[in-house]
Parts: structure tokens; sequence; C-alpha cells
């Protein structure tokens, strides 16, 4: 499968989290490596592409230490937060 980004002017990380680097939660590296490719990437979005692609291999080799790490830092996703 090519992910092809001709044509378009502006992509956001959070973008590629959300779809190319979640893959990484559901599919081995070699496994994503085999079936997608991109193009149409200039070279600062191909630099992003890759930092998303380093932290989400991070992230998904050990999910809950940076889940608890994040939650000890921020504190619970349902808790307010201390404006005051």
């Amino acid at each position: 499968m090519v992910l092809s980004f001709e044509d378009v002017e502006i992509i956001i990380s959070a973008f590629l989290n959300a779809s190319v680097g979640r893959l990484y939660g559901e599919f081995p590296e070699e496994t994503i490596r085999k079936f997608l490719s991109y193009e149409g990437l200039q070279k600062d979005d191909l630099d992003m592409l890759k930092r998303v692609v380093d932290n989400a291999k991070k992230y998904f080799s050990n999910p809950l230490d940076y889940d608890r790490a994040w939650t000890e830092e921020i504190g619970p996703e349902d808790e307010e937060p201390d404006v005051s």
C-alpha cells in the first residue's frame, strides 16, 4: 500500500500519530515496512514522519510505563486541571 501525500500542502504530527504511529501498536515493524510505503513527502515532512515512527516504536515497546509516567506528570485524564 502506498500512502500518497501528493498535492498535500500541510501535514501535522497529530495526523501522522493517529494514522501511521498507531500502526506500530497493531503490527510488527517488519510488517509495516513490507506493506506500507510513502510518496510525495517533502524533506521536513519526512523528518516529522521519522520522529513519529521513532516515538511510536518507543511508546509501544512499553506503553504501561509511558502511560504511568504521563499520569504521574499530568494527572489522570478524567481529573479537572487545577487552574487556581
